[in-house]
């Protein structure tokens, strides 16, 4: 082997002993592990505009309102619908009901009426885009229940004293014990109110003390404050 070098020379030999002391570089390789993750675009959030609240301004003129008229029938449910508050119990889950004293206005004349009210959860599925996870159902006392029509005024003064009504109280039994209602959907509506997509509009305003008010505007006529102005107040919740 030394005979083999020597012949060959002294520059030859350097390079092949460099070559064989050192090991050949490997390739650089990028595995799917060691890789920079590729980053995901987050899906665009859908913002959905709340309904227009009710225009309050708009009924008071066309039923002629008045600071004088503001305590009694379909003007006191107008005045207070400038106070409306977030209520979580009129959204939560579970079912709650209401029994009110309602004005049903026609032309401009309005009679007495005792309006009720269904509230009840369902899943987020079953709600559309911007649509609340509860349904609405809005009815009244009939006139053939005169029983509960009388019960119900004396129901309606012990709420309004923030006293409980008796358990055999035939106003609260047929709210409790109703059945047949229509029901609707419901979208969150400006000012904390709640906007009820049913025949006739209607709009929702929870106020601090647990009240509701209701305004139903009438479907068959195109006299804009003919419908139902109510305040509710909680049988079931």
């Amino acid at each position: 082997m030394l005979h083999i070098m020597m012949r060959l020379g002294p520059l030859t030999c350097a390079v092949l002993l460099l070559a064989g002391g050192k090991d050949k570089p490997k390739p650089t390789t990028t595995t799917a592990a060691t890789a920079a993750p590729t980053a995901v675009a987050a899906a665009p959030k859908v913002v959905v505009a709340k309904a227009k609240a009710l225009d309050v301004a708009r009924l008071q003129k066309a039923l002629r309102c008045t600071k004088g008229s503001t305590h009694a029938g379909p003007c006191s449910v107008l005045a207070a619908f400038e106070n409306c508050v977030a209520l979580p119990r009129l959204t939560a889950a579970g079912e709650s009901r209401y029994l009110g004293e309602g004005y049903r206005v026609k032309s401009g004349a309005f009679v007495d009426e005792f309006t009720v009210l269904k509230r009840w959860s369902v899943t987020t599925k079953e709600a559309g885009p911007g649509q609340m996870p509860n349904k609405f159902a809005i009815g009244a006392i009939p006139d053939t229940r005169s029983g509960a029509i009388r019960h119900a005024k004396k129901a309606i003064a012990k709420y309004r004293r923030g006293d409980v009504t008796k358990a055999m109280n035939a106003a609260v039994r047929y709210v409790k014990e109703r059945t047949d209602w229509s029901e609707a959907r419901a979208t969150p509506a400006e000012k904390n109110q709640i906007y009820i997509s049913s025949t006739g509009p209607a709009y929702l305003c929870p106020l601090k003390n647990q009240r509701v008010l209701l305004v139903q505007q009438s479907a068959l006529t195109d006299k804009a404050a003919d419908g139902v102005y109510a305040t509710l107040w909680p049988v079931t919740w």
